[in-house]
């Protein structure tokens, strides 16, 4: 009797064992998922803010290059949420329409600037730490780009 209660315990003790290890694969897998899931966020906004910053560089050497007289005189510009609007200047019509264009027909930085706002809108909710109150809308037409792009090179300067 006592040899098949112990073969018994030893069933239940095995197939325990064999949970716990299949378990431990299991839970492994899903750490190992999750790692990758977080690399392929972190690579993505990478990608986007390597966009913004590219795509707005080349577009200011087209500029430069076809209407120089543009990049002497003040403008800024944010994703208005549908398009690139062309804000804070003093160009005459012809220019800022230009300007306006150039920018939007680059679909780079228009994607670029368009998770800019999502990217500040989940950052503001993470820091409020509840549900979404503060919607990608809601940013649209408030960050400017080049403003911000200038700050972030004088503070990495320091």
């Amino acid at each position: 009797m006592k040899t098949a209660k112990s073969t018994k315990d030893y069933s239940v003790q095995t197939k325990t064992q064999v949970q716990t290890e299949e378990f431990s694969r299991h839970i492994k897998r899903i750490i190992v998922m999750s790692r990758h899931k977080l690399l392929k966020r972190w690579q993505i906004k990478l990608a986007f803010f390597k966009d913004l910053n590219c795509e707005t560089f080349k577009i200011l050497q087209q500029v430069a290059s076809e209407k120089p007289g543009i990049l002497n005189q003040p403008f800024d510009f944010t994703n208005s949420g549908s398009q690139i609007e062309v804000v804070k200047h003093n160009l005459d019509n012809k220019d800022y329409l230009y300007l306006k264009n150039t920018l939007n027909a680059n679909v780079k930085l228009l994607r670029a600037t368009d998770f800019f706002n999502q990217y500040v809108a989940d950052k503001h909710n993470a820091k409020l730490g509840c549900l979404p109150i503060c919607k990608k809308q809601d940013i649209a037409g408030r960050l400017l780009i080049l403003s911000m792009m200038n700050e972030l090179r004088e503070w990495m300067s320091l």
